[in-house]
C-alpha cells in the first residue's frame, strides 16, 4: 500500500490494558489494546502512513512493548518525560485529562516541539537500563522501609541487628531469631 505524502506527528497515552492513539494532522483518534497482538496490528496500521514522529509518554515500562514494535518497524519513536507533557500542557492552558485528549496533547507537543529522533538502544543497553531502574525502586523501598516505625519494630521482633554477623540468617528465618 502506497504511504500517504503528508507526515503525520502521532501521541501515544500508554494505559495499563489500553493504548490512546492521535494522528494529529488527520485529527484522527483511535485505539487498541495494550497486548502484544494488537501492537502488532496497530504498527501495522501505523506502517501505512508517512509518520514524522510517534511520541509516547513514558509511563513506568508499561511503553516498552509497543516502543520495541515500532523500533522494530523502522517506525520513529521518541519516548518523553510526563513532565515535560505537563509543562506543555500547562503553557497552552490545557486543563481537561481524559486518555483521548492526552493522545491529542501528545501529538501536539510532537509537532509543536519536534523532540529529535534517536537511534534505538540495543538489547543489552536497554537491559542495563532496566535493571538499574529497578536497583532504584529496590534502593527506594528499603530506604522507606527503614524510615518506618513498622520497620523497626519488624526486625527488632526477628531480633536483627545490622552490625552482627548472623542478624542476616535470622533476618532471613524469623523462626530462629529467638531460640
Amino acid at each position: 500500500m502506497t504511504k500517504l505524502l503528508r507526515a503525520l506527528n502521532v501521541g501515544v497515552d500508554v494505559g495499563k490494558s489500553q493504548l490512546d492513539l492521535f494522528l494529529l494532522e488527520r485529527q484522527r483518534p483511535f485505539t487498541a489494546p495494550n497486548e502484544k497482538h494488537a501492537i502488532a496490528a496497530l504498527i501495522r496500521r501505523l506502517s501505512r502512513y508517512r509518520i514524522e514522529r510517534i511520541v509516547v509518554e513514558a509511563t513506568g515500562r508499561l511503553e516498552q512493548p509497543f516502543v520495541r514494535a515500532a523500533l522494530a518497524a523502522g517506525l520513529p519513536v521518541i519516548v518523553v518525560s510526563p513532565l515535560k507533557i505537563r509543562r506543555f500542557a500547562d503553557v497552552i492552558g490545557q486543563l481537561a485529562k481524559t486518555d483521548e485528549i492526552d493522545a491529542r496533547l501528545i501529538a501536539q507537543f510532537a509537532a509543536t516541539v519536534k523532540p529529535r529522533v534517536r537511534p534505538a538502544s540495543d538489547v543489552n543497553a536497554q537491559a542495563i537500563k532496566d535493571l538499574v531502574v529497578r536497583r532504584r525502586q529496590l534502593t527506594s523501598l528499603r530506604t522507606m522501609e527503614k524510615k518506618t516505625p513498622t520497620g523497626h519494630a519488624a526486625r527488632a521482633q526477628i531480633g536483627y541487628r545490622p552490625d552482627h554477623p548472623d542478624s542476616r540468617s535470622r533476618a532471613q528465618n524469623p523462626s530462629t531469631a529467638h531460640p
